[in-house]
């Protein structure tokens, strides 16, 4: 369920006055209807109702007080706990209907399909399939976007082998859970290979190809990685990582070089390279490589004092100064070590270094936004979970959003307004995924305990052709009663046009 998380207006009280007038799905249906505009601040105490006419626009209900949490849908409500839930009733004629009354608790997720578009099941217990996730391509040529799944923890022949599991973008939308026994995947060629760690996509010579990281490869020595291009492997292949001829490996050994992955134009030549991160590299002082098709790993970034791990996160994140060429950020959050955390944006050899405090572990995960702010610049994120921070950089400066976040994604715009969104995984404790709407408010989908719900998140591109964009959240830790699905991704909706 997604909460929108809102604090108290300033708006001057006006008098709440009851009507008759209005119907509601959700609460108590007995409470007084009370007829804007009315400052929920000022309202009667107890449970009641509220209807609000807006000639097309959206209707946003803010509850009073500070962790007061807004259910946008009505079915299967949630509440945190505290204080009232507000239940809004949304029609496209520009009404809506919204009820307070007392919290409620639910663990559910199932059952809405603006919620949950479709549910794609591992095919055996242990695999953490959701642990990556990514935008994948039209690898079939059907028209229809396909998406790449990482499922690490595969163990058909080897233990952590690792897969990656192509789902064709025509079986999406149905809101039906699938099962992916028969899909196409690639797997590791030997136990601890990791494969899939990081997935994603690379048009060579105008074909789109699956991008995979296999940060355990011991081909050049222990934990040293490989990164794999292939052609999307149809239903029922099963290709295998030593078979493969895109292939990259590690320069060094225990560099865990392919734990992450971006895609950009390095060198404005219109043609798309890879980045990967290595970050055990030279005793975990960490590297970021740029790889091109046919050529070996070329050295952009490294780190300077052992332990800063550099690399463990990388990221296109777009033109920031306007000359037309891509930059990319890598994260060193220094996890484990009593060194400053950094991230540094490399931008045609200039590198420009971001310090956070000790122990914020600055730059574990970083991503690229689009215009988030309407200046015509594209902008970018870091987290610091150490800190529970977010820090977004714009054209205009910083701005901290106070959050806990171990994954980032940038889905573009979600709601229709022209402007970028942020979305923050935290599957690590928390279970939940937070997205930041370009105004500053908030939504909160809580996923259920222990399934480690938005230890991936991405962007899925436009999967239904409506003009907006739809998230991808791995959930690696989901296991659904008597079956032995073992993880699972959400295919979400997070928001309504």
């Amino acid at each position: 369920m997604w909460w929108l998380l809102l604090a108290c207006g300033t708006s001057e009280p006006t008098a709440a006055v009851p009507t008759d007038e209005g119907t509601v799905d959700e609460g108590d249906a007995s409470a007084p209807l009370l007829s804007g505009p009315v400052d929920p601040c000022a309202a009667p105490a107890g449970p009641w109702r509220l209807e609000i006419v807006v000639d097309g626009q959206a209707v946003r209900c803010e509850p009073c007080g500070l962790r007061q949490t807004v259910a946008w849908w009505g079915d299967g409500v949630v509440g945190s706990g505290v204080g009232p839930v507000l239940w809004p009733q949304a029609r496209r004629d520009g009404a809506a209907t919204c009820a307070v009354g007392p919290a409620r608790r639910s663990t559910t997720l199932t059952g809405s399909e603006a919620l949950e578009r479709v549910s794609l099941e591992a095919w055996d217990d242990e695999d953490l399939l959701g642990l990556a996730v990514g935008t994948g391509a039209d690898f079939d040529g059907d028209g229809a976007m396909d998406l790449v799944l990482g499922a690490p923890y595969a163990d058909a022949l080897y233990w952590a082998e690792g897969a990656a599991v192509v789902v064709p973008g025509a079986a999406l939308g149905t809101g039906e859970v699938l099962a992916l026994e028969s899909a196409g995947r690639l797997t590791g060629s030997a136990s601890a290979d990791f494969l899939g760690w990081q997935v994603g996509s690379l048009v060579v010579d105008g074909e789109p190809l699956v991008l995979v990281g296999a940060p355990g490869d011991e081909r050049v020595g222990e934990n040293a990685g490989a990164v794999a291009l292939l052609p999307a492997p149809g239903a029922g292949e099963r290709p295998e990582l030593t078979d493969l001829e895109h292939t990259w490996l590690s320069p060094v050994a225990d560099a865990w070089f392919g734990v992450a992955l971006a895609v950009a134009d390095v060198d404005g030549d219109g043609v798309d390279e890879v980045i990967a991160g290595g970050y055990g590299a030279d005793d975990d002082r960490g590297a970021a490589w740029v790889l091109a098709p046919g050529a070996d790993p070329e050295p952009l970034l490294q780190g300077g004092t052992s332990g800063e791990l550099a690399g463990l996160a990388v990221a296109r994140v777009g033109d920031l100064d306007g000359d037309g060429m891509d930059e990319i950020a890598v994260g060193a959050p220094a996890v484990g070590s009593p060194l400053t955390p950094w991230v540094a944006v490399w931008n045609q050899g200039a590198i420009e270094r971001f310090e956070g405090e000790l122990d914020s572990h600055l730059g574990y995960a970083v991503v690229g936004l689009g215009d988030r702010d309407g200046d015509g610049l594209d902008d970018w994120a870091v987290s610091a979970p150490g800190a529970d921070d977010v820090v977004v950089h714009t054209g205009g400066g910083e701005e901290v959003v106070a959050a806990t976040a171990h994954a980032l994604a940038g889905p573009g715009d979600l709601d229709g307004d022209g402007l970028a969104e942020l979305v923050l995984g935290e599957g690590r404790a928390l279970d939940r995924v937070t997205i930041v709407l370009a105004d500053r408010s908030t939504l909160i989908h809580q996923g259920d305990e222990l399934s480690f719900f938005g230890w991936s998140v991405a962007g899925a591109g436009d999967l239904d052709g409506d003009g907006l964009s739809e998230i991808l959240v791995g959930r690696p830790g989901w296991d659904e009663p008597d079956t032995e699905a073992g993880g699972a991704v959400l295919l979400t909706r997070p928001l309504s046009p």
